[in-house]
């Protein structure tokens, strides 16, 4: 369900100076000592759902489909919510979202567009959790529960981002072996996404490549 999404060009940042123990942001009427380096920007911001998380949520949900499921329920409001509602629909079965109550208006809005149906329950995620785990028990072996984050097959899913990058960035990089980064940098939260990133460093060999999150 996700696409494979290309990086921008490489933006040139400049780095702190090597014997300065203080790290600090050269300006560009400063550059004595600075050595310039270069980040690649993977851009899943434009997959179909607006972020990354369609890549491990989609995975999810296709194989609990495959599974015989007719019914995806998840716990989120934010962009795991909307990647289920997403997938739900482009795989032909019922979405059902459930969202608490500081979940913003456009966040609901955007997961009904999507065709899923709503419910607004809790005042915070756990206990909206535990209600759409309520629903899956009631619906029986062919309603499956999607969480946002913690399930093996979301970072499966979130791992595809690593092979991409290597295709990507080889022949890009030419000074680099193999398009091989020097680290990954990425945001971290329930860990969906860091959980796939070190899964696909594991699968294409860049074990020794450091992830800051």
């Amino acid at each position: 369900l996700s696409e494979e999404m290309g990086t921008t060009s490489f933006l040139q940042v400049r780095g702190r100076h090597e014997d300065d123990d203080h790290a600090r942001e050269d300006s560009a009427e400063r550059p004595i000592g600075a050595r310039p380096f270069r980040v690649a920007l993977k851009l899943d911001l434009l997959q179909p759902s607006g972020s990354f998380k369609l890549r491990g949520v989609g995975h999810l949900c296709q194989r609990e489909v495959s599974k015989g499921s007719v019914e995806l329920v998840s716990s989120s409001g934010g962009n795991a919510g909307l990647a289920a509602a997403y997938s739900a629909r482009k795989l032909g079965v019922k979405g059902t979202v459930i969202v608490p109550q500081s979940t913003p208006a456009r966040g609901v809005d955007l997961i009904r567009k999507e065709g899923a149906e709503v419910e607004v329950y809790g005042r915070v995620w756990d206990q909206a959790e535990q209600r759409a785990r309520e629903i899956v028990e009631q619906g029986g072996s062919t309603t499956s529960y999607i969480p946002p984050f913690d399930h093996p097959d979301i970072f499966q899913g979130n791992a595809s981002i690593i092979p991409e990058l290597k295709k990507q960035l080889t022949g890009i990089m030419k000074n680099i072996d193999e398009g091989k980064p020097d680290a990954v940098v990425c945001v971290v939260g329930g860990g969906g996404l860091l959980g796939g990133i070190l899964t696909g460093l594991r699968g294409v060999g860049w074990e020794d490549v450091p992830v800051v999150a």
